[in-house]
């Protein structure tokens, strides 16, 4: 029997009790029958092992942005010092191997002044509902147009 269908047959128990159709025992007893602990405990046991997985995943891919970041920090460290020395040499190009080494130039913008920037210059941004604050107006009591205060429920594994 699944937990599907547990969960059906404890509502259906629930509902026989709550119109006093069947005691309270013969509830118990129906439930003990379909072995709810043992079905609870193995669906327990399955769901710390997908956490101890993704955990791992997490721990997995945490250690390969770090390397990641390794190597590309050490990619712009070796650039740098293969410009450095095209400039100090004043070379535009070279050829070495199977690799032509070329300086190229680009152009941006510097922004020495943010606050000097005129308004033409600037993104307009949308604006962004701060959930947060809305949270703790209607945890205090406070009438929120447009937002309510909605209850959540999740199991807590111990």
């Amino acid at each position: 029997m699944t937990l599907y269908e547990m969960t059906a047959n404890a509502i259906y128990l629930y509902d026989l009790l709550s119109n006093g159709d069947i005691d309270e025992q013969t509830v118990n007893d129906s439930l003990e029958g379909m072995d709810v602990a043992g079905k609870l405990e193995d669906y327990c046991k399955v769901i710390r092992q997908f956490e101890a997985d993704a955990a791992v995943y997490k721990a997995e891919k945490d250690r390969l942005a770090a390397k990641q970041k390794k190597a590309e920090e050490a990619v712009e460290r070796l650039e740098a010092a293969v410009l450095n020395y095209m400039s100090a040499t004043n070379t535009e190009k070279v050829k070495c191997g199977v690799f032509d080494v070329k300086v190229k130039q680009s152009k941006a913008a510097n922004i020495v002044n943010a606050d000097e920037i005129s308004p033409e210059y600037m993104i307009q941004q949308p604006p962004k509902i701060d959930r947060a604050a809305i949270r703790k107006a209607l945890m205090s009591g406070k009438a929120v147009d447009g937002a309510e205060l909605k209850i959540n429920y999740s199991i807590n594994i111990k």
